[in-house]
């Protein structure tokens, strides 16, 4: 069965983490194709809940998928010809007209819409404006294809996503995409999946509560720490940091029973609009049940097992406090400051989770690290502790190591911990 390679988002580390993850999940293998890429075996081609769009869609830090074209690296000439591709997936209703490559081995489609090439990894851009040229030079020959190309910015090789998902879902287009494989050669492939920019947007900047001033977890990084602690079985999810909700409604997208919880009350009254919202827009849709929430109450995560019966979720996700907000400088001895002062509220946390977690549950919680503006990063002096609170780690080769989520402006970064409660 044929793979496709999947566009990692720009924290591809976690990424590929939640790939893996999904993969094991659905009975799926991947592996790396270098880097920002990652092959995915295993599933079949067909439009469906278990099809590749279906699986993709679960994903908060895929961009692409896309299915190779040609067995072979990609050649120096291509002939035009007058034969249709056999079987390729397209959004059209015909066969598109094509170009065959070298030996006849696989077949690159030609357009008849507006069409896009993209380079998926650095060093392409003369593969690139070799192939784009051999396409217009097809459309000029073959009375079937026709078409106008969508171009990437100047100076870029990649087309944005939001242009391309426009371009397949909405006027049947078509993008080629080129990438090196794990031996350094040139592949060609079309485009077979694109997330939606629109929706995570949605879910992010048009809900009722967006609380800047205090962090905002961004819906995708939401969906992909879902995925890390989803595992066979699991139906409830608690989140003990809730905020406005994010986890929330990411889980209840993947069907899980969700319940949150809060030290604040303002954090309650948000995530319950937020939610509210997100249901009502979501009832118009009647092939989509979504589950709802089990509870949304004020409780301290200190003394979470005091108020929630132990064993009774099967996964914990969160965002805890990240400290105050840092604008400006950040000298050492201050990032060391702030490090202890939310030290001992993490140790407590995770002890608390795990008397609540059920035999074989999983928590992803995120967790607060420095950048100084001079020496080596700040971080919660955690892994110790979690060995001796009796977690084990799910990447057995990354031992209690988090997960590094951090954009280069940030002094605050978020150290993302993935573990199990062992059966």
């Amino acid at each position: 069965m044929p793979a496709s390679i999947l566009q990692l988002g720009r924290e591809s580390e976690l990424c590929l983490a939640e790939l893996i993850q999904a993969a094991k999940l659905h009975g799926l293998q991947v592996s790396s194709e270098g880097e920002g890429l990652a092959r995915l075996e295993g599933i079949e081609d067909r439009e469906a809940e278990s099809g590749l769009a279906g699986f993709c869609e679960r994903l908060g830090g895929t961009i692409r998928a896309v299915r190779p074209l040609a067995e072979q690296p990609l050649p120096d000439q291509i002939p035009v010809s007058e034969q249709p591709a056999p079987g390729l997936p397209t959004a059209m209703e015909q066969p598109p007209p094509s170009l065959p490559p070298e030996g006849g081995r696989g077949q690159i489609p030609l357009p008849r819409g507006p069409w896009a090439v993209s380079a998926l990894c650095e060093g392409l851009a003369e593969e690139r404006e070799r192939l784009r040229a051999r396409i217009r030079q097809g459309i000029e020959s073959d009375p079937e294809a026709h078409g106008r190309e969508e171009r990437a910015a100047p100076g870029e090789v990649e087309v944005v996503p939001a242009k391309v998902f426009h371009l397949i879902r909405e006027r049947h287009g078509l993008e080629l995409c080129l990438w090196k494989d794990r031996a350094g050669e040139v592949r060609i492939g079309q485009t077979a999946w694109i997330y939606s920019p629109d929706d995570f947007a949605e879910r992010d900047v048009g809900k009722p509560h967006r609380p800047r001033r205090r962090g905002l977890l961004p819906p995708k990084l939401a969906r992909q720490m879902v995925n890390l602690a989803a595992h066979p079985g699991a139906t409830r999810l608690l989140d003990p940091f809730c905020g406005a909700g994010a986890v929330l409604i990411e889980g209840m997208l993947l069907g899980y029973q969700v319940a949150g919880s809060d030290l604040r009350e303002e954090a309650l009254d948000q995530s319950r609009e937020n939610l509210d919202w997100f249901l009502k827009r979501h009832s118009r849709d009647p092939a989509r049940e979504l589950p709802g929430y089990l509870f949304l109450k004020r409780f301290d995560v200190r003394k979470l097992s005091r108020q929630i019966d132990p064993l009774s979720f099967d996964m914990v996700v969160g965002e805890g406090d990240l400290g105050p907000p840092i604008r400006g400088a950040l000298p050492r001895k201050a990032a060391v400051e702030h490090a202890k002062a939310l030290e001992g509220l993490y140790v407590t946390a995770f002890a608390e989770i795990r008397i609540i977690l059920k035999p074989g549950g999983r928590v992803c919680l995120a967790v607060p690290f420095w950048h100084p503006s001079a020496g080596e990063a700040i971080h919660l002096n955690l892994e110790r502790r979690l060995a001796l609170a009796g977690y084990v780690p799910v990447f057995k080769e990354r031992g209690y190591r988090p997960i590094l989520y951090r954009r280069k402006d940030q002094r605050v970064g978020r150290a993302i911990y993935v573990l199990e409660s062992p059966a």
